[in-house]
């Protein structure tokens, strides 16, 4: 058996990209096979692809800086996943993929009720805002905060997560993002048309406690002077080593000044290769924010088991937690596709019918009741 995965075969633009057939080969000792559900695709990605990030593998590689899947096959020695466990994993590569192949210990456990394509941002954005915030920073409720690219990825989740914190926030971001910016609670300023200094010191007139700076360059100069004394300003997220370079000399020169004004510059990446139990501990933090599906579900007939689902996730929630007629559903049985017909995404003997995700117990040829015919012969 084969899958497939997209390989960066040089540096270049997205057309150095290509997809290629692998092997599905059985798992090594301590190592799991994971059917990759939901990866994601940042900047972080683009600047692998032109060569510009540091942590990236030699070339050819793999991109793919995060996953959520489901464990599909387990090697001798494992004992902390089983096969058909939901879980996550910061992986910097590998992500682009059908199926991945890693240690246990680079797993998190993802609860079976949460969206892998939401759990997916939590693992590098939001883990990576939650520890610039709680773990460099240390905010406390009331502190006065600036956000640099505020729109962007990270800068959207200290956003988010700074106003649950109850952070007094400013955002810079063009003005066709303010919008974005004031509805996840920050002041917006453009970069364009405003001065970032003047604006900040008239509404704070004794500085801000912290500035997130993902932009570098001028903005760490700027975001000094913005800083009230006691201030830090935490660098992050620079797309290549040599702007990296370049701001953290800069940072360190500001930093010696003596303005009683910090600056420090954080990496998740090299955080997590030195010590990765507290991005562990954060992650399963963030996980408890997340909402889980709520199955609703506005129509059933307990004599045809006809179930109306809002969307192909909640379709495989709905097998995985309900027995019907007092038979298991075996989650991993496969199914061959019908027309209009989909497999759900665990691919059990439950199908829908696409479009109205109406999920239907056994097949599509059962004879249903008088009152589901109606129901079914209008989808």
């Amino acid at each position: 058996m084969q899958y497939r995965s997209i390989v960066i075969t040089e540096r270049g633009t997205p057309e150095v990209l290509k997809v290629v057939e692998n092997e599905l080969r059985e798992p090594t000792s301590e190592e799991v096979r994971i059917r990759i559900l939901a990866t994601g695709v940042g900047l972080t990605d683009v600047a692998m692809r032109y060569g510009y990030y540091p942590y990236a593998p030699k070339i050819p590689f793999v991109p793919g800086y995060e996953i959520v899947g489901m464990i599909d096959k387990i090697g001798a020695g494992t004992s902390r996943v089983a096969v058909g466990d939901r879980i996550g994993a910061l992986t910097v590569s590998g992500g682009y993929a059908e199926y991945i192949y890693l240690s246990e210990r680079e797993l998190f456990h993802v609860p079976s009720q949460l969206d892998p394509a939401e759990v997916i941002a939590l693992i590098l954005n939001y883990t990576t805002a939650y520890q610039m915030l709680y773990r460099t920073a240390k905010v406390k409720k009331g502190d006065k905060v600036l956000i640099t690219g505020a729109s962007g990825g990270v800068g959207s989740a200290l956003l988010q997560l700074g106003n649950l914190a109850k952070l007094k926030m400013y955002g810079l971001a063009s003005r066709k993002k303010h919008e974005i910016v004031n509805g996840l609670g920050g002041q917006p300023i453009d970069y364009k048309s405003q001065d970032l200094v003047k604006v900040i010191r008239d509404a704070e007139p004794d500085g801000l406690d912290f500035v997130f700076d993902g932009v570098g360059g001028e903005y760490i100069g700027r975001g000094f002077k913005v800083l009230r004394k006691g201030g830090k300003l935490v660098e992050y997220g620079f797309p290549g080593f040599i702007p990296m370079l370049l701001g953290y000399l800069k940072l360190k020169m500001l930093d010696i000044l003596p303005n009683r004004k910090s600056g420090e510059f954080f990496g998740i990446t090299a955080q997590y290769i030195k010590d990765k139990q507290p991005y562990f501990d954060d992650i399963s933090k963030l996980l408890k924010l997340l909402k889980p599906v709520s199955l609703s579900i506005p129509f059933s007939c307990s004599s045809c088991s006809i179930f109306l689902v809002r969307s192909r996730y909640e379709c495989a929630l709905l097998i995985r937690s309900i027995s019907l007629n007092g038979l298991e559903i075996n989650p991993v049985a496969p199914i061959s596709k019908t027309a209009r017909i989909a497999a759900c995404e665990s691919l059990c003997p439950v199908i829908m019918i696409t479009g109205s995700c109406a999920v239907l117990w056994s097949s599509i040829e059962r004879t249903f009741c008088k009152n589901c015919r109606p129901f079914i012969s209008g989808i």
